[in-house]
């Protein structure tokens, strides 16, 4: 009598192996489509399958700690939504700014914004390798610990003045001039935040002009400071 095959052991690899995922085309594309997005709807697909913990990085998904990190590097994932994540993510930089305001002191927000910076430099750093992007503009972090730079040296706080430095730091985040853009050039997180770390300094001084030239007033109208 022949003997019967022995039984099979359960395999103790993981059906959702790499080897296994890389050979499905649909698996293929979602990896495409969160590494590159190209337009509004990939970059909302992006934040589902963040949330969803199924985005393919290696041979796992992202871990606790890197989507904390994307939650704060994204502001809580509004840079992940279209299609003005920057400009969108910037206002949580405007309510900081007006936190600093209310606290009262020039030396709290020079060193909140310091110790914010420094730390942005991993945040957005780790950020931008979870996104498989140099400079995703999902990541705001940088835009929002920078913005409040704008308002040092202001003792007053109205709608005016935070619609005012608020378009100044995206003007100079966005054109990048007087070698701003230059900044970019530095690896990693360093060259994520420099750039808007200019920024704000630029949008501070510009603010400053308006201020001492009388120009602010004259547009706005009224004794706003």
């Amino acid at each position: 009598m022949a003997e019967e095959p022995a039984e099979r052991e359960p395999s103790s690899v993981p059906l959702h192996r790499t080897e296994e995922r890389a050979c499905d085309p649909r698996s293929i594309a979602q990896t495409r489509k969160l590494i590159n997005p190209s337009g509004p709807a990939d970059r909302v697909h992006n934040l589902t399958g963040v949330l969803k913990s199924d985005y393919p990085r290696g041979d796992e998904a992202i871990e606790k700690r890197d989507r904390l990190t994307l939650a704060v590097g994204t502001g809580l994932f509004a840079g992940m939504i279209p299609p003005r994540s920057g400009t969108l993510g910037s206002l949580w930089g405007v309510l900081l700014a007006y936190g600093y305001h209310e606290v009262g002191s020039i030396w709290f927000a020079l060193a909140s914004t310091v110790v914010l910076c420094a730390a942005g430099v991993w945040v957005c750093g780790r950020s931008a390798q979870i996104l498989g992007r140099e400079d995703p503009r999902e990541v705001v972090f940088d835009e929002i610990v920078t913005m409040p730079i704008v308002f040092l040296g202001l003792s007053t706080w109205n709608w005016p003045i935070a619609i005012t430095g608020f378009l100044l730091h995206r003007l100079f985040d966005i054109t990048k001039p007087l070698g701003i853009n230059s900044l970019q050039r530095f690896p990693g997180g360093l060259g994520i935040m420099l750039d808007d770390v200019a920024a704000g300094l630029a949008g501070m001084i510009s603010f400053q002009v308006l201020i001492r030239t009388g120009l602010f007033e004259r547009v706005w109208g009224g004794n706003l400071l």
